[in-house]
């Protein structure tokens, strides 16, 4: 996104900063913990009215007094912002009939609302062409992890799962269009971001071996795929699935193309080449069935 300095840019997705006038601000600096919740509220709500009701609910449910607490926390947050210089002459958060609404006085780009407009567009997409890979990039390129929440409310955890599900699902598409019409480097990109915020999903690994496979980078693919497996096995108890297998046969092939890489890239002789498979076959299986045949 290019920067505006008269626009407010806010970033949820694995932070909490606002950008303005040329200034960026982590939130986490600025307010106690209770106050950066309740922002994050408002602002998730894409400046629409938030009731009362919804926030005692939500914050003070086991209140004695949930409105003058309430009350007392609207006026603290307010305090808190104003005591923020670049925001000193801004008015955040509005008092409407029932209840509040966040409202910046300048135009506000906030990246949850982005994301949740892009996908809108694409939703329906049973799997993606050149025009909705463009929506679909956006999406991965705006999420970078779960929002900031430090309380175990159900209302933000659903929050934190449905932009999760929706980077997981979007990433499937966009990574299978891209193998599709052969954009290796867009697919490892892709990939590679997917598996580093989400390591326990097979399918982000998977993708990201294709790519380097696609590339004829069979000895990364090799080394990836070792740790890649060993990881989701191990740590996460997790049966790889027939395809994530069946990779390991295009990684060690037996056509000659691949064994010259592996003589290449391991630096053994021609005549220990065969071994070198049948050794690391048997190891694997090895591995995998110590692993999984318990579970």
């Amino acid at each position: 996104i290019s920067m505006d300095a008269a626009k407010m840019y806010i970033h949820l997705f694995d932070s909490f900063t606002i950008e303005y006038q040329g200034e960026i601000l982590n939130m986490r600096e600025h307010l106690s913990r209770q106050s950066l919740s309740l922002l994050e509220v408002f602002v998730l709500h894409n400046q629409k009215n938030i009731s009362r009701e919804f926030l005692m609910e939500l914050f003070w449910e086991n209140s004695d007094n949930p409105l003058s607490s309430l009350k007392f926390n609207i006026f603290r947050l307010r305090k808190l912002l104003k005591e923020i210089h670049t925001f000193q002459d801004i008015e955040f958060i509005h008092t409407e009939k029932g209840g509040y609404r966040f409202q910046p006085e300048v135009e506000t780009i906030v990246d949850t609302s982005l994301f949740e407009k892009e996908f809108a567009a694409i939703e329906k997409a049973a799997s993606y062409d050149d025009n909705t890979s463009v929506h679909a990039r956006i999406i991965i390129d705006l999420y970078d992890g779960g929002l900031y929440n430090d309380t175990e409310q159900l209302w933000f955890m659903q929050k934190v799962e449905y932009f999760r599900n929706v980077f997981l699902s979007v990433t499937d598409k966009l990574c299978a269009y891209y193998l599709r019409s052969a954009q290796y480097a867009e697919l490892k990109s892709i990939a590679l971001k997917a598996a580093t915020l989400e390591p326990s999903v097979e399918e982000n690994h998977f993708y990201y071996i294709q790519a380097l496979i696609s590339e004829g980078d069979y000895a990364a693919a090799y080394e990836y795929y070792q740790t890649s497996t060993r990881m989701l096995v191990s740590e996460y108890a997790i049966s790889l699935s027939e395809k994530m297998k069946e990779l390991y046969s295009d990684i060690i092939g037996n056509n000659e193309e691949k064994k010259k890489r592996i003589q290449k890239d391991y630096g053994i002789k021609q005549e220990e080449v065969e071994y070198m498979i049948k050794r690391f076959d048997k190891r694997r299986a090895n591995y995998y069935y110590a692993n999984t045949a318990k579970k």
